[in-house]
């Protein structure tokens, strides 16, 4: 370590002069008192500076500084959280995590940011697609209590001057339009009757609706009886996706409607013989003849399934209906299980001989005869198709035996005195025909 030089040891030409120090201390004292007494005091400060500041024009203080701007912080996350729930549809469910209320909330906080509008509007439209796909799904009550919450909803929002508000009304009009269209093509009473009371729920003024309403409340319900033909039409099912609508006759053709066709057509008559009766398996019968008393309004046998079907074109032609023989899948669905104790004056089992095709009880749909007083031919064939099926319950069944009002496989070819038939008539979507209540049992 290096001592510092002594004072001693610092040559005399640089060692400082003893009597400066003191005269420099003297005059700094000296100095310091003259500024003292020469400094203003503090009521005598200029103040010039401060009063321009004070005079000047103020801006008010800009809110958004002191809060987080609309695209940050909390209002983004409500943004962010309302778009994920309408991806994940949740318009309005579940409560507290749902696109009506978040959106709103955000509205209540920002209700001029267009980010917020535009969650809004978003929010409306997705409302209208929903309501629409509950019309096209038949879920009237869903979309009535969807339709409720999106008004209150445009309300809220201050949307329903917007033109979101009035897209969302053409988009519900539009598709109560396009069901109540198809329910009338499909003849569906049931559906097109919910319709219509949910189109007097929404919007019930709109002249583009009323002339689809009116037809709505036209169309037949499964048992309505059709009144444009002289025939008993009874509806009994809408159009499917693959089968058109369909009606069936209340009872079985009668003799004296065959006798017409015969005449008309020259048609001859088929070959007759009784299902079980083999002593008279070969004893000379008809459709004029069967083999037991019949008059004009008993329903005709010894009929065979071509004899049918040929009536049925026949028929066709002449009224320009689309007729046929019913298969038996819709048998089975218009006919339903065998009721009742099955006895001769009421159900036309275990007689001798048949009754007229009016007189028996009404059953499934207000329909007569399905088992018994006579079979039913069907479209149907079994095997190579040289057998035929029939179906329903004869005069020759007795009381009790169900299993005899099944679809079976008999010959074809030919007639039996305890097979008659029946015609289904198909509904085109362009026919609207009147239809009267239900036939009373």
């Amino acid at each position: 370590m290096t001592d510092a030089p002594h004072p001693q040891d610092i040559p005399a030409s640089h060692r400082p002069r003893r009597w400066f120090v003191p005269a420099a201390i003297t005059l700094a004292l000296a100095l310091g008192s003259l500024w003292l007494l020469r400094a203003p005091s503090p009521t005598g400060l200029d103040t010039s500076a401060a009063a321009a500041v004070d005079s000047a024009p103020q801006r008010p203080v800009d809110q958004a500084t002191l809060i987080d701007t609309p695209t940050h912080g909390e209002l983004a996350d409500l943004l962010a959280a309302g778009h994920r729930q309408l991806a994940r549809n949740s318009l309005s469910r579940p409560p507290g995590g749902n696109a009506i209320e978040t959106f709103l909330t955000a509205f209540a906080r920002e209700p001029l940011d267009p980010e917020v509008q535009a969650g809004l509007r978003a929010t409306l439209t997705r409302l209208g697609e929903q309501v629409a796909r509950y019309i096209r799904e038949g879920d009237t009550a869903e979309a009535r209590r969807l339709h409720g919450l999106a008004r209150d909803f445009a309300v809220r929002a201050g949307l329903t001057t917007e033109d979101a508000w009035r897209g969302f009304k053409q988009q519900v009009r539009d598709s109560l339009i396009d069901a109540l269209a198809a329910s009338v093509a499909a003849h569906d009473g049931r559906r097109g009757q919910r319709l219509v009371e949910l189109a007097q729920a929404l919007d019930p003024d709109h002249p583009d609706l009323r002339p689809w309403l009116e037809r709505g409340t036209r169309l037949p319900r499964p048992g309505d009886v059709l009144d444009d033909h002289a025939l008993p039409w009874v509806f009994f099912a809408p159009a499917s996706d693959t089968q058109p609508a369909l009606a069936v006759m209340a009872r079985e053709i009668t003799r004296g409607e065959y006798a017409e066709f015969a005449r008309a057509s020259g048609r001859g008559p088929a070959r007759c013989q009784g299902r079980f009766a083999l002593l008279r398996l070969f004893q000379s019968r008809d459709w004029s003849a069967p083999g037991f008393a019949q008059d004009d309004t008993h329903p005709v046998v010894c009929v065979s399934p071509e004899d049918a079907e040929a009536y049925a074109r026949w028929l066709a032609e002449r009224s320009g209906l689309r007729l046929r023989l019913p298969t038996a899948a819709e048998w089975r669905r218009f006919a339903g299980p065998a009721a009742g104790d099955g006895d001769c004056e009421r159900q036309g089992r275990g007689c001798e001989g048949t009754r007229p095709a009016d007189a028996l009880d009404a059953g499934r749909y207000g329909l007569r005869g399905l088992h018994g007083n006579v079979a039913e031919w069907l479209a149907d064939c079994a095997g190579d198709c040289s057998e035929r099926l029939a179906a329903g319950a004869s005069w020759r069944d007795p009381a009790g035996r169900e299993q005899a009002t099944a679809p079976r496989a008999v010959a074809g070819g030919r007639g039996y005195d305890d097979v008659g038939f029946r015609l289904v008539r198909e509904l085109g979507p362009d026919e609207l025909p009147t239809a009267s209540p239900p036939l009373t049992p």
